[in-house]
């Protein structure tokens, strides 16, 4: 099943403000499953934010979890 590309309209003040605090001009395309995307969305939508916020704050989630080990990479797949 295809789901039609959206934008999350209903946003927490969370969210608004991390909008408010950044200008965001730049695009980013990657390929990914569909139960990827649809996790994505679905994680955007219960946090009440716009998907470029959900990646900043995967981003920031992802270097705290690699702590002082530096650029090593960090095991985020599931074997």
């Amino acid at each position: 099943m295809k789901e039609a590309a959206s934008c999350i309209d209903a946003r927490s003040d969370h969210a608004a403000a991390l909008d408010a605090s950044r200008t965001r001009r730049q695009q980013l395309s990657v390929k990914v499953t569909e139960e990827a995307c649809r996790r994505f969305r679905r994680l955007a939508g219960e946090q009440g934010v716009t998907l470029g916020a959900l990646f900043e704050l995967a981003l920031d989630a992802l270097e705290r979890e690699r702590g002082p080990r530096g650029p090593r990479a960090v095991r985020i797949f599931r074997s």
